[in-house]
């Protein structure tokens, strides 16, 4: 056959290109053109010019993003690791021509922070009245639009999974026929049951919201989405402040990435801290922006396990 089955990439493209209000999207990667590197699928261009049509346009417009803190493994001893945190870091906002640095150039004058939130999920407990600390690995994929279409998916978001000549993938688009009245931007609207529904679960897990509270109902209100922003900023301080060793803004140098990272060492001078995390809302953090901006986790392509995720894994 002189073509692949690439429906699902397909479908991702359509409801992204429809979307009025905004995009929520969950994924184990984020991998996209803007990495560069020859990477070929268009979902950043999408994103950004969904974007960029909302500015323009003086529209309100919201994305959500999330993804995992780090990739399963050690940052430190394994090229896998760092190759995937690498691409997806170029492709949201650290390189040249990420979605952030693109729109950033493009829209000087423009708080690019109102259209545009990139999160990740960390939880914490307590053994023996001492508290640990890990992110929940976000291994889900999956995209909400405008309370209108749902896509969940096996698919996650490189060209391994959506160019269709590598990865068997499967997922379902899911558009309801039952309607319910919500409001979106402050105005009456009509949206999926499904899609709101589904939508109301996951703000409401995320913020540490009970599963009667309302106040997340309109997700391009200045409420919903400054609640999210808040929320994540007030649970990332709290947990740096504590956790110096989890991966986070602070560690921007290699020789301050231990081997072997215990995110739940405290040091003593923290100990007093401990009482903030009763302040701590839901699982919503920061993806951290600066980790790691030394260079430290460009691909080596001498390293022959790099060379391999290069050629065959994203391309």
């Amino acid at each position: 056959a002189d073509h692949t089955e690439i429906s699902m990439y397909r479908a991702y493209m359509d409801v992204i290109n429809k979307a009025q209000h905004y995009i929520f999207i969950e994924n184990q990667y984020f991998c996209s053109k803007s990495a560069g590197f020859g990477v070929q699928n268009q979902i950043s261009d999408a994103i950004l010019n969904r974007v960029r049509w909302a500015i323009r346009e003086q529209r309100k417009f919201r994305v959500y993003i999330l993804v995992p803190l780090t990739p399963d493994g050690p940052v430190k001893d394994s090229a896998t690791v760092r190759c995937i945190l690498y691409y997806n870091f170029q492709t949201l906002f650290r390189g040249s021509s990420s979605i952030i640095r693109t729109l950033e150039r493009e829209f000087p004058d423009v708080d690019i922070g109102e259209y545009i939130t990139i999160n990740s999920l960390r939880a914490h407990d307590y053994i023996v009245d001492r508290p640990i600390t890990e992110q929940i690995y976000v291994h889900g994929k999956g995209i909400v639009v405008d309370d209108k279409y749902v896509i969940i998916a096996s698919a996650n978001l490189n060209d391994r999974s959506f160019m269709g000549n590598r990865d068997s993938e499967l997922g379902a688009i899911v558009e309801d026929n039952a309607k319910v009245e919500i409001t979106m931007g402050g105005r009456a609207y009509l949206a999926d049951r499904f899609a709101y529904t589904f939508r109301m679960y996951v703000f409401r897990e995320f913020l540490g919201l009970d599963n009667h509270d309302n106040s997340v109902m309109d997700p391009l209100s200045d409420e919903t989405y400054h609640l999210w922003r808040q929320t994540s900023l007030k649970n990332t301080e709290i947990y740096n402040s504590i956790f110096p060793n989890a991966p986070s803004d602070r560690i921007q140098q290699w020789d301050q990435l231990k081997s072997k990272i215990n995110e739940s060492d405290i040091p003593e001078c923290n100990m007093k801290l401990i009482p903030r995390l009763k302040e701590v809302k839901g699982f919503l953090i920061e993806t951290p922006r600066k980790f790691l901006t030394d260079g430290s986790l460009e691909p080596h392509f001498l390293d022959y396990e790099q060379k391999v995720l290069e050629d065959y894994v994203f391309q």
